[in-house]
């Protein structure tokens, strides 16, 4: 499974050593997804008109 074990961050920065997480910037609609746990995104992508996100829009 990608990102076994992964979490929502909210807005929070993405942080070295917190396992697999997804944080969002929502000022300029960026999602941004850490699969390895060392703190830098390894994937982003644009959500077109920054929509409201919460924990339970992802499964991990």
């Amino acid at each position: 499974a990608f990102m076994a074990g992964g979490h929502f961050n909210g807005t929070a920065p993405l942080m070295a050593g917190q396992g697999p997480q997804i944080t969002y910037d929502k000022a300029n609609g960026m999602m941004y997804g850490d699969a390895n746990g060392d703190g830098v995104a390894d994937f982003q992508f644009y959500l077109n008109g920054a929509p409201t996100v919460v924990a339970t829009d992802f499964l991990f």
